[in-house]
């Protein structure tokens, strides 16, 4: 796996399939416990973040392990926002960098596309949109 050095010069770490696969159950675990909701067949991930990303992978994991679909962005994050909305996912996960270009209007999000969402973690997020039910 490779570290971009957020704290320090990026370096390459081992991290065991086991170790990987523990965290998918407990990104599970979280977003039950913050949302009343799991991941589904139905849902659907909006995947941005580098595959060499833990956090992507983790996320990808999942919705594989739960049998959601993913969609990639195209790569250009001056489009972002219309992959998003082009993708209507239901799992949305960043990094606080992103978090902050959507707040500051550096990404322009459309309206309609961030409602029904809720978000859980502390540095990394997770958005998963609620079912229709908890509307």
């Amino acid at each position: 796996m490779y570290s971009s050095g957020t704290t320090g010069e990026p370096k390459g770490v081992i991290v065991a399939n086991g170790a990987l696969m523990a965290e998918v159950l407990s990104v599970d675990q979280m977003t039950f416990f913050l949302t009343d909701r799991v991941a589904a067949e139905e849902d659907s991930y909006f995947s941005f973040l580098p595959l060499a990303h833990v956090c992507g992978q983790i996320i990808e994991n999942c919705c594989i392990y739960k049998g959601a679909s993913i969609g990639f962005w195209r790569g250009d994050v001056r489009n972002l926002m219309e992959d998003v909305q082009e993708l209507k996912q239901s799992i949305f996960c960043g990094v606080p960098r992103v978090y902050n270009r959507i707040y500051t209007g550096k990404v322009s999000v459309p309206q309609s596309s961030n409602e029904g969402w809720e978000a859980g973690g502390e540095h990394v997020f997770v958005l998963i949109k609620p079912s229709p039910e908890a509307i």
